[in-house]
């Protein structure tokens, strides 16, 4: 199978809910392809493999030194190191994250940003109050989307407009 045949199929698969078979396409192609890196992390993010998924984002993200953000890398990729480090509970680097987009505009940033807001009101005061103090509420950030956005028509799942 070709690499371009791979990914659409991977995206197809994704798109129907069955992660472990995009992840299983894909495979023999994430060696030096940042793209099948990046189905390959959303693949795992949907079958809650939050911790993997994460070093997969974090090696496309950021630089060598493991701490600034590579120049170069598309929204795409980015919004989804946002999704996982907010699925892993850092809710701080994730909106960091978001804060680098080149379009903060991008569907699933927004829709990150609107479940971190429905995370915040549903804190109580002092959840707030130490989330304002540096530490970090024992209350998860729940999404209501599949996480992770392979781009393209399939990539991710977007609630039916209103008439």
């Amino acid at each position: 199978m070709t690499r371009y045949l791979a990914f659409r199929e991977a995206r197809e698969l994704l798109a129907r809910g069955r992660p472990a078979e995009a992840l299983s396409v894909v495979r023999p192609f994430v060696s030096g392809d940042p793209e099948a890196r990046n189905i390959q992390g959303v693949a795992l993010l949907r079958l809650g493999h939050v911790d993997r998924a994460l070093r997969v984002f974090e090696s496309l993200v950021l630089g060598s030194n493991g701490v600034s953000p590579r120049k170069n890398v598309p929204d795409l990729v980015r919004t989804n190191f946002a999704t996982a480090l907010l699925l892993s509970g850092d809710v701080r680097e994730c909106l960091r994250t978001l804060k680098e987009l080149k379009n903060p505009g991008a569907y699933t940033a927004v829709c990150l940003q609107t479940a971190v807001r429905r995370w915040w009101k549903g804190l109580s005061l002092w959840q707030r109050l130490r989330w304002c103090l540096g530490g970090t509420p024992h209350r998860p950030v729940k999404l209501d989307f599949p996480p992770g956005d392979v781009g393209g028509p399939n990539g991710v799942v977007r609630p039916p407009r209103a008439a």
